[in-house]
């Protein structure tokens, strides 16, 4: 680290935090490099970021919350309120950065960030739900109680977070029943054919799938019109053959 860098002020400090506000990704990277090196010269960053943490402007927030994940062993809990407000930003990058933070946190803190996806699924914006259930995917989370918040979000006006369901429920060898019935429901009913098919696929990795899910799947593969939902409904009945 260069000698200007290792002396900043506290002044100095307080006005990269601020300077986090930037609509310029390029002007905050350079800002979050800055604070990094300051960490890694001795300077109480971390305390100054956790702190920002509350700040009244939510793109500080997130500079706050993403420059502690990149200084090492920083990232703390106390980061999941801004980190679960960015998952819901308009920006992709800033809502998978987000996303990649939480998982790392959820290593560490499973009940931390497993319980802030339940509590807070409810009344989230449509991306932040569907990055949440991406999140309780990559998390491996199977318990009955997240099971049963993917089953609802198949019921979800929107096609990402039914997606994004489906990717989580894809993760579990024995689904209860509610939420193989979900995603029967999905499979012979939903309007976006993308869903469907990927019901069909989520059915044959199923192991514990019941006997009307099989028959759901014949009838997918003999009367469906689109062909790729003909051939994914195929597909899942040979896998679900070959487990038998």
């Amino acid at each position: 680290m260069s000698s200007s860098q290792s002396q900043f002020s506290d002044e100095e400090l307080r006005f990269l935090v601020e300077s986090l506000d930037s609509s310029s990704k390029a002007a905050v990277r350079k800002v979050v490099n800055k604070l990094v090196a300051a960490a890694a010269g001795g300077r109480e960053v971390p305390e100054i970021l956790r702190k920002a943490l509350a700040h009244e402007r939510e793109r500080i927030r997130w500079g706050a919350a993403y420059a502690l994940g990149q200084i090492p062993n920083a990232l703390e809990p106390s980061a999941l309120a801004a980190l679960f407000e960015a998952i819901a930003s308009a920006d992709g990058d800033v809502r998978w950065a987000a996303a990649e933070l939480i998982v790392r946190l959820g290593r560490t803190h499973r009940e931390n960030v497993r319980a802030r996806i339940l509590s807070s699924h409810e009344q989230g914006a449509d991306e932040a739900r569907k990055m949440a259930l991406y999140i309780a995917r990559d998390l491996d989370f199977r318990d009955r109680e997240m099971l049963a918040l993917a089953a609802r979000s198949l019921r979800s006006e929107v096609t990402g977070v039914r997606l994004a369901a489906l990717s989580l429920l894809g993760r579990v060898d024995a689904p209860t029943e509610l939420s193989l019935q979900a995603v029967i429901r999905c499979l012979e009913s939903d309007p976006d054919l993308g869903v469907r098919r990927a019901s069909a696929l989520m059915l044959g990795r199923c192991a514990g799938a019941c006997a009307a899910a099989a028959a759901a799947l014949a009838r997918a593969m003999r009367s469906q019109a689109d062909p790729s939902l003909r051939r994914a409904a195929a597909q899942a009945l040979t896998k679900l053959g070959h487990q038998r």
